[in-house]
């Protein structure tokens, strides 16, 4: 039997409703789509985003919780089959045979979980959150009133950092001259803190761009924290939102008062699971969704 390691990425569920005292994604979600002979056609769950449109184009929707497929696809009509939009879900399998372009018909898809807490995301990729919350708020916007959903990373409870022992984060731009490939989105807030502070340099010293383009002056930002201590949900809940917009991780750094240092891959709650793969090479999706039920009930 040929396995896969894939990663489960854990995401706590926050309402900026502060009228309403829970998130109630996953039962606006169940009574949308409540099974998937009674959830309509696959494109009546389609949201267009730009020369594309996403859509949960395969879900299961169990007692208690919510395992679904996030698919982007092409608006092309000469890229996919019209039909394979008017049948109620879209195995991923099932549409191989039925686009003349694969790869530019189904841009990505990727597979999540979740309860009325917490959200995994079967995915290493930073983007695909973005795109999953904004996916269901603009998919459930005439169904949750004032309720606007994010999905924000799942921290560790690592001792020093739960006591608020933070002394100082530190942000180490990615490699432009690396071979690992990067997202468009990979650490943005830090580069745009470096670049201001680059293009001040570059009035005082012409040349300083170019300097630091050519890897001859390491660009590194560094937040001090102040001696007050913060009490561990908001040591916690401000490192979640730290890590959250971030794509590498292992360049973040947090230094505690004891001495102890940390990289923010460290803080990621996530598993590495074996997943069986099918003949077609897909995934077994009931080991799949079987393996992200148990990491939320863990997470309760």
């Amino acid at each position: 039997m040929t396995t896969k390691k894939i990663t489960l990425r854990a995401y706590k569920i926050e309402n900026e409703d502060l009228d309403m005292g829970y998130t109630p994604l996953f039962s606006l979600l169940r009574n949308k789509l409540p099974s998937t002979d009674k959830g309509g056609i696959a494109k009546d769950r389609c949201v267009p985003r730009g020369e594309a449109k996403d859509l949960i184009s395969n879900f299961r929707n169990m007692s208690n919780y919510f395992f679904g497929e996030l698919m982007r696809i092409s608006k092309a009509d000469d890229l996919l089959d019209p039909q394979v939009l008017e049948s109620p879900i879209i195995a991923y399998e099932s549409i191989v045979g039925n686009i003349v372009h694969e790869e530019k018909a189904c841009k990505c898809h990727f597979y999540f979980a979740l309860n009325n807490n917490y959200l995994i995301l079967v995915s290493k990729d930073s983007t695909h959150i973005k795109l999953l919350e904004h996916y269901l708020n603009t998919y459930l916007q005439y169904d949750r009133g004032n309720n606007v959903f994010k999905f924000v990373l799942h921290t560790k409870p690592i001792k020093a950092i739960r006591a608020g022992e933070i002394k100082q984060i530190s942000f180490k731009p990615v490699n432009k001259t690396s071979s690992r490939p990067t997202k468009e989105t990979t650490q943005k807030i830090t580069m745009s803190l470096v670049d201001t502070i680059i293009s001040y340099m570059s009035s005082v010293i012409p040349s300083a761009k170019e300097v630091v383009n050519e890897n001859f002056v390491e660009a590194t930002l560094s937040v001090k924290f102040a001696d007050k201590k913060a009490q561990s949900k908001e040591a916690n809940d401000f490192l979640s939102a730290i890590l959250t917009p971030m794509e590498d991780f292992d360049n973040i750094t947090i230094e505690c008062k004891n001495g102890e240092v940390y990289q923010g891959s460290q803080l990621l709650d996530q598993r590495i699971v074996e997943i069986e793969v099918m003949e077609k090479g897909t995934l077994n999706e009931n080991q799949l969704a079987e393996e992200c039920k148990h990491f939320l009930n863990d997470l309760q």
